[in-house]
């Protein structure tokens, strides 16, 4: 069992979280269904819940393994394909017999008994903001799932880059607040000439 063969049953989410687990040094969360429309009664939103549990972890080890999940899309890794430049991301790739290979062997390596090919991969490496689970079935090795799951990570990461950070976007916020405050008490003449002031300092 040391490299995954055998009868081991495990859902996406449940890969997902065990990986984040590690990935945020030991934090347990509880999975969450974000905005939920239709669900039965008595579902508990993400926002009334805030269930974490701590699993013991060794700090050291904790870089030293992160570290080599950030290793795996790097050249000589299992996902080097997958590797985008420019964002820091880790994960684990797998693959999961649905038959014994003797058994794949008897109906001459159909396809319809191809292994699944799973990765687990989120950014960054410690601490992530994302992480996304594919479970790519039939697709023989983790690498193609992981091609698919760092698409996903790019483009949220690419998304979150386009927004203005916080403080900028507070600043922006205070100068209208200010400069709403001096319209205010000037002149209609003074006021437009203030106000051209105003636009360009909040540009």
């Amino acid at each position: 069992m040391g490299i995954g063969q055998g009868a081991v049953a495990i859902t996406p989410v449940q890969l997902m979280r065990a990986i984040s687990a590690v990935s945020m040094g030991g934090k347990l969360m509880v999975p969450h269904v974000i905005n939920p429309t239709n669900l039965p009664p008595g579902f508990v939103e993400t926002t009334h819940l805030a269930e974490v549990k701590d699993v013991p972890f060794d700090p050291n080890g904790w870089n030293a393994i992160t570290d080599a999940l950030g290793k795996v899309l790097l050249p000589g890794g299992t996902a080097a394909g997958a590797h985008i430049p420019g964002i820091d991301i880790a994960g684990k790739t797998g693959s999961a017999q649905i038959v014994s290979l003797a058994l794949r062997a008897k109906h001459q390596n159909s396809h319809d008994f191809a292994q699944n090919g799973w990765f687990v991969g989120f950014t960054p490496r410690r601490n992530p903001d994302v992480i996304v689970c594919v479970l790519f079935e039939g697709g023989e090795h983790g690498r193609l799932a992981a091609r698919l799951a760092t698409q996903v990570i790019k483009a949220y990461v690419d998304k979150q880059r386009r927004q203005p950070p916080r403080w900028r976007r507070a600043r922006a916020r205070w100068k209208s607040a200010v400069c709403g405050l001096i319209l205010a008490a000037l002149t209609k003449t003074a006021r437009i000439r203030v106000e051209t002031v105003c636009r360009v300092a909040a540009s």
